[in-house]
Protein backbone atom coordinates (compact mmCIF):
# COMPACT_ATOMS: atom_id res chain seq x y z
CA UNK A 1 0.00 0.00 0.00
CA UNK A 2 1.07 3.56 -0.47
CA UNK A 3 -0.07 7.08 0.30
CA UNK A 4 0.49 10.22 -1.71
CA UNK A 5 -0.63 13.78 -1.31
CA UNK A 6 -3.92 13.00 -3.06
CA UNK A 7 -4.73 9.80 -1.17
CA UNK A 8 -4.27 10.16 2.57
CA UNK A 9 -6.60 8.91 5.28
CA UNK A 10 -5.84 9.04 9.01
CA UNK A 11 -5.08 5.60 10.44
CA UNK A 12 -4.74 3.97 7.04
CA UNK A 13 -1.60 2.55 5.46
CA UNK A 14 -2.88 3.81 2.12
CA UNK A 15 -4.40 2.25 -0.97
CA UNK A 16 -3.12 -0.80 -2.83
CA UNK A 17 -0.21 -0.06 -5.15
CA UNK A 18 -0.58 -0.52 -8.90
CA UNK A 19 0.14 -4.09 -10.06
CA UNK A 20 -0.37 -5.48 -6.54
CA UNK A 21 -3.39 -7.58 -5.65
CA UNK A 22 -4.58 -7.68 -2.06
CA UNK A 23 -7.19 -9.73 -0.27
CA UNK A 24 -8.23 -10.28 3.31
CA UNK A 25 -8.71 -13.95 4.15
CA UNK A 26 -10.82 -15.55 6.89
CA UNK A 27 -12.73 -12.37 7.72
CA UNK A 28 -14.57 -12.21 11.02
CA UNK A 29 -18.00 -10.65 11.63
CA UNK A 30 -16.38 -7.18 11.57
CA UNK A 31 -14.73 -7.77 8.20
CA UNK A 32 -11.25 -8.12 9.72
CA UNK A 33 -9.06 -10.77 8.14
CA UNK A 34 -5.45 -11.61 7.35
CA UNK A 35 -3.90 -9.46 4.63
CA UNK A 36 -2.39 -11.36 1.73
CA UNK A 37 -0.67 -9.78 -1.26
CA UNK A 38 0.45 -10.84 -4.72
CA UNK A 39 2.53 -8.88 -7.18
CA UNK A 40 5.90 -8.45 -8.90
CA UNK A 41 7.34 -6.59 -5.91
CA UNK A 42 6.49 -9.31 -3.37
CA UNK A 43 9.40 -11.34 -2.03
CA UNK A 44 10.22 -14.73 -3.47
CA UNK A 45 10.98 -16.20 -0.05
CA UNK A 46 13.19 -16.04 3.00
CA UNK A 47 16.90 -16.44 2.29
CA UNK A 48 17.95 -20.03 2.95
CA UNK A 49 14.82 -20.68 5.01
CA UNK A 50 12.40 -22.82 2.99
CA UNK A 51 10.33 -23.74 6.06
CA UNK A 52 9.55 -20.11 6.88
CA UNK A 53 8.89 -19.42 3.19
CA UNK A 54 6.40 -22.29 3.02
CA UNK A 55 4.48 -20.80 5.97
CA UNK A 56 3.92 -17.41 4.33
CA UNK A 57 3.90 -18.06 0.56
CA UNK A 58 0.94 -20.08 -0.69
CA UNK A 59 -0.31 -20.30 -4.29
CA UNK A 60 1.57 -17.11 -5.19
CA UNK A 61 0.14 -15.13 -2.27
CA UNK A 62 2.24 -13.68 0.55
CA UNK A 63 0.41 -13.98 3.87
CA UNK A 64 1.64 -10.95 5.81
CA UNK A 65 0.42 -11.92 9.28
CA UNK A 66 -1.25 -8.49 9.48
CA UNK A 67 -4.94 -8.34 10.34
CA UNK A 68 -7.06 -5.56 8.99
CA UNK A 69 -9.67 -4.46 6.49
CA UNK A 70 -10.20 -2.30 3.44
CA UNK A 71 -12.85 0.43 3.54
CA UNK A 72 -15.33 1.38 0.80
CA UNK A 73 -12.94 3.99 -0.59
CA UNK A 74 -10.16 1.38 -0.95
CA UNK A 75 -8.00 2.41 2.03
CA UNK A 76 -6.30 -0.37 3.97
CA UNK A 77 -6.33 -0.38 7.78
CA UNK A 78 -4.17 -2.67 9.92
CA UNK A 79 -5.73 -3.61 13.27
CA UNK A 80 -2.98 -5.87 14.59
CA UNK A 81 -0.83 -8.92 14.02
CA UNK A 82 -2.34 -12.39 13.75
CA UNK A 83 0.18 -13.87 16.18
CA UNK A 84 -0.50 -11.13 18.78
CA UNK A 85 -4.29 -11.43 18.78
CA UNK A 86 -5.94 -12.33 22.10
CA UNK A 87 -9.17 -14.32 21.95
CA UNK A 88 -11.26 -13.89 25.10
CA UNK A 89 -13.49 -16.58 26.62
CA UNK A 90 -16.54 -15.06 24.91
CA UNK A 91 -14.79 -15.27 21.50
CA UNK A 92 -14.15 -11.54 21.25
CA UNK A 93 -10.85 -10.73 19.55
CA UNK A 94 -8.65 -8.10 21.18
CA UNK A 95 -5.41 -6.70 19.85
CA UNK A 96 -2.60 -5.40 22.07
CA UNK A 97 -2.52 -2.20 20.02
CA UNK A 98 -6.12 -1.49 21.01
CA UNK A 99 -5.31 -2.01 24.69
CA UNK A 100 -2.30 0.28 24.44
CA UNK A 101 -4.39 3.01 22.82
CA UNK A 102 -7.01 2.78 25.57
CA UNK A 103 -4.42 2.72 28.34
CA UNK A 104 -2.67 5.77 26.94
CA UNK A 105 -5.97 7.69 27.04
CA UNK A 106 -6.34 7.23 30.79
CA UNK A 107 -5.72 10.36 32.85
CA UNK A 108 -4.65 8.13 35.73
CA UNK A 109 -1.47 7.15 33.93
CA UNK A 110 1.28 9.66 34.43
CA UNK A 111 3.93 8.51 31.98
CA UNK A 112 4.52 6.24 29.02
CA UNK A 113 6.43 3.99 31.43
CA UNK A 114 3.28 3.59 33.55
CA UNK A 115 1.25 2.79 30.42
CA UNK A 116 3.79 0.22 29.24
CA UNK A 117 3.93 -1.39 32.69
CA UNK A 118 0.13 -1.67 32.90
CA UNK A 119 -0.06 -2.98 29.35
CA UNK A 120 2.59 -5.62 29.99
CA UNK A 121 0.88 -6.62 33.25
CA UNK A 122 -2.48 -7.02 31.50
CA UNK A 123 -0.99 -9.25 28.84
CA UNK A 124 1.14 -11.42 31.10
CA UNK A 125 -1.44 -12.12 33.80
CA UNK A 126 -3.71 -14.15 31.54
CA UNK A 127 -7.01 -13.96 29.70
CA UNK A 128 -9.25 -13.33 32.71
CA UNK A 129 -7.18 -10.33 33.72
CA UNK A 130 -7.39 -8.94 30.20
CA UNK A 131 -11.17 -9.45 30.29
CA UNK A 132 -11.39 -7.66 33.64
CA UNK A 133 -9.21 -4.84 32.35
CA UNK A 134 -11.44 -4.34 29.29
CA UNK A 135 -14.52 -4.38 31.51
CA UNK A 136 -13.00 -1.62 33.65
CA UNK A 137 -12.12 0.40 30.53
CA UNK A 138 -15.69 0.07 29.24
CA UNK A 139 -17.09 0.99 32.66
CA UNK A 140 -15.21 4.29 32.72
CA UNK A 141 -16.34 5.13 29.20
CA UNK A 142 -13.14 4.37 27.31
CA UNK A 143 -14.42 1.34 25.37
Amino acid sequence: AAENYKKVKYGSIGVPMDNVDIEFENKDENGIGELKVKGPNVMLGYYENPEATKEVLKNGWFYTGDLGYIDKQGYIFITGRKKDMIVLKNGKKVFPEELETLINRLDLLLTDYDARLTYDLALTTGGSQVTDFIYVMESIGEG
